[in-house]
């Protein structure tokens, strides 16, 4: 659900990503208002798809009725006859992007940190008073270069990051748990026969909503690449 702080409550044909929405297709059969609530109405990329009240909104109609304006403008027949010829094509490109959404996460969930970073030995020296030093062996990490990694692991980083006063470069990896919430929510959508059947993933996708989340920060990265 779109936040009401970014819900666009004035007339206006501008896209979030700043494109134009394009009502002309609607213009020679309908008034102005009523391709303009068409258009906003069957668009997924805006706060107003599949919302009537929003979507009157957009096409100029007060505030204060656009709900019933809404209401009433999906109960014309005409209009209703066009979004009703519209609303496949948009749920088949939204299931495509449904698809692509769930690939993507299952590569992201299941992640290793091991296969991001390498160890190696290097000989530690610390000053002890003003003329005495011990110096021992340990061990540190070096992210693998990007051009070293497969594409599915560079699909799984989110970035680099620095850290530390000497500017250690770590990449910045996703949240396993968030991208496993993503996988079932997409899998709910596109497998919902099979989520009805199965009473194990019901209860796996209502355990996981009270699952209490870790994260594993980058101190002791090293230790946890050599197995320790």
């Amino acid at each position: 659900m779109t936040p009401k702080k970014n819900i666009v409550r004035k007339l206006t044909d501008t896209l979030p990503d700043g494109t134009l929405l394009d009502v002309s297709a609607f213009r020679p059969d309908f008034t102005p208002k009523e391709a303009r609530f068409i258009a906003w109405y069957t668009h997924p990329g805006s706060e107003a798809f599949l919302n009537a009240g929003r979507a009157a909104i957009r096409a100029g109609y007060k505030q204060t009725n656009a709900v019933m304006q809404g209401y009433l403008l999906k109960q014309k027949p005409r209009i209703a006859e066009v979004i009703k010829n519209i609303l496949p094509s948009v749920e088949d490109n939204l299931t495509s992007i449904v698809w692509r959404i769930w690939n993507l996460a299952r590569i992201r969930m299941f992640y290793d940190i091991a296969d991001f970073y390498r160890t190696f030995p290097y000989k530690q020296i610390i000053k002890i008073g003003k003329r005495q030093t011990v110096e021992f062996d340990t061990w540190d990490f070096e992210i693998i270069p990007l051009g070293e990694l497969s594409w599915k692991k560079r699909m799984c980083i989110d970035g680099i990051n620095y850290i530390g006063p000497q500017a250690k470069t770590v990449y910045i990896l996703p949240n396993r748990d968030k991208e496993f919430k993503i996988y079932m929510e997409c899998s709910a959508l596109l497998f919902p026969d099979m989520f009805e059947r199965d009473p194990f993933l019901r209860a796996m996708a209502a355990a996981f909503k009270a699952k209490i989340k870790r994260r594993k920060g980058i101190k002791g990265t090293a230790a946890y690449l050599r197995g320790e």
